[in-house]
């Protein structure tokens, strides 16, 4: 555990993206929550059909999101949450602050970040194939 997932809209573009699961997965290690860096499992994923706000003209290549979901484990407090949010939120922050001098067309971009607490259903297995 952890699982870490980007959601990206379309319109943003992710120039790097392992450049960028590795800058996360890096600060996610850095917090000590995680005994192995193993655990830490990132994915980006493309949202092609998207609307942000209610105006169907123009605004789906002007306005755009990352939406970022960090699921761990039940048993941490408030606290450590809000820490690995911060985390997150601030190499989302820096990784997009650098890219966005090299973007051809601006694109607002709505940064977010949430923490969930997987299920205590929940099951795992590692095999060598």
């Amino acid at each position: 555990m952890p699982h870490l997932t980007i959601q990206a809209t379309a319109n943003v573009v992710i120039e790097q993206p392992q450049s960028l699961l590795q800058t996360l997965n890096q600060a996610l290690w850095d917090s000590g929550e995680f005994v192995q860096s193993a655990e830490i499992k990132s994915r980006i994923m493309t949202v092609n059909d998207f609307l942000v706000g209610i105006d169907v003209g123009d605004n789906e290549q002007t306005q755009g999101f990352v939406y970022t979901e960090l699921k761990v484990m039940a048993g941490r407090n408030e606290e450590t949450k809000q820490y690995m949010a911060n985390l997150v939120m601030a190499g989302l922050q820096q990784y997009f602050s650098q890219q966005s001098s090299n973007i051809a067309h601006q694109v607002d971009v709505q940064l977010c970040v949430e923490v969930v607490e997987i299920s205590s259903v929940y099951q795992k297995q590692s095999l060598s194939l």
